[in-house]
């Protein structure tokens, strides 16, 4: 039983410490910075699963439908973002370890609500 802890532990460490490529990082930051709801809703999802961001918070405007997420960033994650630097642009908003990003369903735009 020992064995098989210790066996179960040296795997589960390996996983935690392996390092993703940086192309697996720039797939995942194109992702989200889509501006597309569902690339951003499988991307979060995504992310999460690879241990790159955790979920802080949604939001959804009731009135226009618009999801709004608040994620906060593995360090990997957060300087791949920051270099190079992204503009914010409303849509895509990079703070301190976090990001925001704001998207409509589908079916709806800026202009018809």
């Amino acid at each position: 039983m020992k064995t098989l802890r210790r066996t179960i532990r040296k795997i589960l460490l390996e996983g935690w410490l392996e390092k993703s490529s940086p192309s697996e990082t720039a797939e995942l930051i194109d992702q989200l910075s889509s501006g597309d709801y569902e690339t951003i809703e499988q991307a979060v999802s995504r992310g999460e699963e690879m241990r790159y961001l955790h979920v802080r918070n949604t939001k959804v405007i009731s009135h226009s439908g618009v999801k709004i997420w608040n994620l906060e960033l593995n360090d990997e994650l957060f300087n791949a973002i920051k270099n190079p630097r992204r503009e914010s642009d409303g849509m895509f908003i990079v703070g301190y370890y976090e990001l925001t990003i704001k998207a409509y369903p589908p079916g709806a735009s800026r202009r018809s609500l």
